[in-house]
């Protein structure tokens, strides 16, 4: 028995088929792109239909992946295609770096992980959204709401980092890795919030420093030695400067034991 559905199946099937091999869009005949089955026109036609789709699903909340689960909240995905999307992203990644090409675009760079215009085009990015964050009172890094960061040399306040990127940040200036900021929090809870060296209170974004005991100018070799560090206020670590603890400590004394000088 003759089905229509069926026939018209077929001959789409048979007639994409022939097209493609000549060289011509599937859809109107058209000549095709280079290295694609479809003309520009259609290409940028299938272009604007998934952009206004996914502007729809968008504003309604609803995944722009798998068009059926509600999104996660700050996010366009639901939980599970997220999750396959990072499991694809990494699965690529890891292809295009043993075949030595760019993570992003797949064009060869070498040894590098992005190729020079996809890693202007990250700078941009980032550096757009960190301002924008900015303005908006959140956390350059994270995007969460930020504390206040005064800086006490400059005289002036502006947001910039939340509670632990603000740690992370000085721990990839203080032991090399932003990784390793959960060390200077246990220094900074171990001695109770407390200056290493005066015992005023610690505030981050305000007074927080650390201090390299033995300094970074006379022992690099210590530069991001954990055990070389403590939590102080930046006043006390701008005297100490480029003195040893018990340098700093010697001086100290003869500065509080001269009897002229008195506090008033």
């Amino acid at each position: 028995m003759f089905n229509p559905k069926s026939y018209m199946r077929e001959y789409s099937r048979t007639r994409s088929a022939e097209r493609k091999a000549a060289g011509l869009c599937t859809v109107c005949g058209e000549q095709a792109e280079a290295a694609r089955t479809k003309c520009r026109g259609c290409l940028e036609k299938d272009v604007q239909r998934q952009k206004e789709r996914q502007d729809e699903l968008i504003a309604q909340g609803v995944c722009k992946m798998c068009a059926r689960n509600k999104a996660e909240e700050g996010y366009l995905h639901c939980r599970p295609c997220l999750a396959k999307a990072n499991r694809s992203t990494r699965k690529h990644a890891a292809k295009r770096r043993m075949e030595g090409r760019c993570h992003s675009c797949g064009i060869p760079c070498g040894e590098s992980i992005r190729c020079n215009k996809c890693n202007a085009k990250g700078v941009a990015r980032t550096s757009a959204n960190r301002k924008q964050r900015l303005v908006e009172g959140r956390c350059r890094d994270c995007g969460e709401p930020a504390i206040t960061t005064t800086r006490n040399l400059r005289g002036n306040d502006r947001a910039g980092y939340c509670h632990d990127c603000y740690l992370k940040m000085m721990s990839r200036s203080m032991l090399g890795s932003g990784k390793k900021w959960g060390v200077l929090l246990e220094k900074l809870d171990r001695c109770g919030w407390k200056c290493y060296y005066t015992g005023d209170d610690l505030v981050i974004g305000d007074n927080l420093s650390f201090d390299h005991l033995d300094p970074v100018s006379r022992f690099p070799e210590r530069k991001h030695d954990p055990t070389n560090l403590e939590p102080c206020t930046w006043q006390i670590n701008l005297m100490k400067r480029d003195l040893t603890k018990q340098e700093f400590l010697e001086m100290a004394r003869k500065v509080a034991g001269n009897s002229k000088l008195r506090v008033t």
